[in-house]
């Protein structure tokens, strides 16, 4: 069990945000169809936050596995936002999202999410909170590239993290739970 919690300006103001009521609704696109697309999947664009939020009175414990891959808090040129000017903005952005991303999530269902060094530890804090200590189920290490140029501080940094955490203890990657949805 970790003993760590994390402590940041904005903290209860993020997470009040994960139970606030949305603001908008889903609208089908004609042109694709009213309907799902085949396999019960579809596909919903907008903010995410708000769109999780939409989609948590109609998919509350029913989704089997859900992965992010957030901006890292790297400052790079992306078409989201990657600059949020300290780790307490970006933790106040990533806890609304995971709290409704558990919310989603089925007893034994999975979360994936893509990260790198930089948030690497404040991310597995934060889900330790969100998902509770005893559900992470570990995290996988993704070799990004080889070569010898350095990235940082004179090191090669070629890997990023994939943090697994599960909605509860029932929660497997193995064993084909999420096989079916």
């Amino acid at each position: 069990m970790s003993d760590c919690t994390l402590s940041w300006p904005g903290k209860a103001e993020a997470l009040a945000e994960a139970a606030s009521p949305p603001r908008g609704e889903l609208v089908p696109d004609p042109p694709a169809g009213p309907e799902p697309l085949r396999g019960g999947h579809r596909f919903v664009e907008g903010a995410n936050l708000e769109v999780l939020k939409l989609l948590r009175g109609e998919l509350r414990g029913r989704v089997a596995l859900i992965y992010i891959d957030p901006p890292y808090n790297t400052g790079g040129d992306f078409v989201y936002g990657d600059r949020f000017g300290s780790h307490a903005a970006w933790l106040s952005m990533m806890a609304p999202r995971l709290a409704v991303a558990r919310d989603l999530l089925r007893d034994d269902g999975v979360i994936l999410v893509s990260i790198d060094e930089v948030e690497h530890a404040r991310l597995v804090v934060l889900m330790q909170e969100v998902f509770g200590d005893g559900n992470h189920l570990g995290d996988f290490v993704w070799k990004m590239k080889s070569g010898g140029a350095s990235d940082v501080c004179g090191m090669v940094l070629d890997h990023e993290y994939v943090v697994a955490f599960g909605r509860t203890t029932a929660a497997r990657l193995r064993d084909g739970s999420l096989a079916t949805v």
